[in-house]
């Protein structure tokens, strides 16, 4: 009979944890602004592993490129140009994969050059995975520049993912002119990236590392920046109206998701039936 009980049981308290630790990606080192990971993070935004919002409202940074001057906006690492570094990718859904670049921004983040562009396998995995570029020579000097790494996720919704670190650069000398600016797409600028691909960057830049041959490139107007809007309505990636930013899942994730306290409830109670009510009542929510 125990076994019988406890097999079933089981079951749910796996569905439980699980929809509890999936997650996305974020870039953790360079520590971005307000990342938990970064020692000058003021108010920490908890929600760094989600994309942009289809919108475009929280393009560039999440947002978070408007705080380089107060102390959140601190530089993180220092580098110099003609050497090379690395950034690291974190998280629990790696999406297959997908295309990522790494950037550089000296004015506030209106406009972003790039320094290194990863077509394919990236990331390449869940947990930590370290992808290595060059400060390039004719890189700026700044005592506060904008690091970013940008992500387009191979399967799931059409997403754009972005942080953005703060370093300092010494060194250099010249603007990156020469340097294309950083692809945007999937944030209601009407360009957009097709499922199951590896984005084929249009200008990836001198720097490229492809790792990916399942590629495509992106559809519709991919030369502007994003719109202020979501044209339409953005769908969850199995074709239904219930995405919003950071839902990648299908229908039967979502609703597993609204009713996980409930099936909690269920064995906390069944918990109390068989002895033990006060571990019940402790973690009923």
């Amino acid at each position: 009979m125990v076994r019988t009980f406890l097999a079933p049981w089981a079951v749910f308290v796996l569905i439980y944890f699980t929809i509890g630790v999936l997650g996305h990606m974020s870039m953790v080192s360079p520590a971005p602004i307000n990342h938990k990971n970064n020692p000058f993070a003021g108010k920490i935004d908890s929600e760094y592993n989600n994309p942009l919002s289809a919108s475009g409202s929280d393009f560039p940074c999440k947002g978070q490129h408007t705080l380089l001057d107060p102390s959140e906006g601190q530089p993180v690492a220092q580098w110099e140009a003609g050497q090379s570094y690395s950034m690291t990718i974190d998280g629990g859904a790696f999406h297959l994969g997908g295309s990522c670049q790494a950037s550089l921004s000296f004015d506030g983040g209106q406009t972003f050059k790039v320094i290194h562009s990863y077509v394919g396998g990236c990331p390449s995995a869940n947990g930590e995975t370290s992808y290595s570029f060059t400060v390039p020579e004719d890189t700026p000097s700044a005592e506060r520049a904008i690091f970013a790494w940008s992500w387009f996720n191979k399967i799931g919704n059409r997403e754009m993912y972005m942080n953005c670190a703060v370093v300092s650069i010494s060194g250099g000398g010249g603007g990156l002119d020469d340097r294309p600016d950083m692809f945007v797409a999937n944030v209601g600028n009407g360009c957009s990236t097709a499922e199951t691909y590896d984005v084929a960057f249009p200008d990836p830049g001198a720097e490229v590392t492809v790792q990916g041959s399942n590629t495509a490139p992106p559809t519709g107007n991919c030369g502007s920046g994003p719109g202020l809007t979501n044209p339409g309505g953005q769908r969850g990636s199995d074709g239904t109206s219930e995405h919003r930013p950071g839902n990648d899942w299908p229908d039967w994730y979502n609703h597993a998701e609204r009713l996980r306290p409930c099936v909690l409830n269920i064995i906390l109670g069944q918990l109390g039936m068989f002895g033990v009510p006060y571990v019940a009542r402790f973690f009923a929510v």
